[in-house]
């Protein structure tokens, strides 16, 4: 019953382009496989052919933003739109963004509280938790640290940069 009360259309939660559909997930497979650059175009190609695509928005602010391309104007205006668009997505989607957006802009305590928030309702959320976990880590946390990066290991054992950052 909670999942037909919640549900809707997936155009509405995602996009209705399939070619922008396409291109965020080909960009998403890219990124971890050290693409960058290519992994960008490809949602920067999203979000042309569908301007309201609140994932593809996110991604590329959380890129943006990264070290990698350190351009923190383009990665406010991406996380923005994002968040304008968040009602869109579905309820995980919607955590993602607004922990996205309150770790890049908002007070470690309260992105700490997000993660919190939405690694007890979705647990093996292996890239969340990995991230939580690498804040943690930044934030002098250790002990919290080790112990989201060896939930990590559980979740995903073959997840090298766990090992990594644990050791």
């Amino acid at each position: 019953a909670q999942v037909q009360a919640s549900s809707r259309p997936l155009a509405k939660v995602t996009t209705s382009s399939l070619t922008a559909l396409r291109s965020y997930s080909e960009a998403q497979e890219l990124w971890p496989k050290g693409q960058q650059k290519a992994a960008v175009d490809l949602h920067e190609a999203a979000v042309k052919e569908d301007p309201d695509f609140a994932r593809a928005h996110a991604a590329l602010g959380v890129y943006y933003a990264s070290f990698i391309f350190n351009e923190p104007v383009k990665a406010k205006a991406h996380f923005e739109k994002s968040l304008s668009l968040a009602e869109r997505t579905t309820d995980r989607e919607k955590m993602v963004i607004r922990l996205q957006y309150e770790n890049q802009y908002g007070t470690p305590d309260a992105a700490f509280s997000l993660y919190e928030a939405f690694l007890r309702a979705y647990p093996d959320a292996v890239n969340q938790r990995y991230n939580y976990a690498g804040q943690l880590r930044d934030h002098q946390q250790l002990d919290k640290a080790v112990q989201q990066y060896k939930e990590v290991i559980r979740v995903a054992p073959d997840n090298a940069s766990a090992f990594i950052n644990l050791a």
